[in-house]
């Protein structure tokens, strides 16, 4: 069975705690920030394939994909 890979969206004032190519699992956190309410953890576990910047709503977009599956 194919999955899919899982775009999350992060408020770029949190630090990245995770690079393209990590292995993360589950509930792992993947930025933090000055406020405990803002640190974001992540909801599959999978392989980090990319990070972008949206300039225009100040965020990352964070792409995790199934591990053991190539990335585009």
């Amino acid at each position: 069975m194919k999955t899919t890979d899982v775009n999350l969206r992060v408020d770029a004032t949190c630090h990245l705690t995770v690079k393209v190519g990590d292995k993360i699992r589950r509930g792992e956190p993947l930025c933090t920030g000055s406020d405990p309410q803002e640190e974001q953890t992540a909801p599959v576990s999978g392989i980090v394939r990319d990070i972008q910047f949206d300039p225009g709503n100040h965020e990352f977009v964070i792409r995790i994909g199934p591990a053991g599956e190539p990335g585009s």
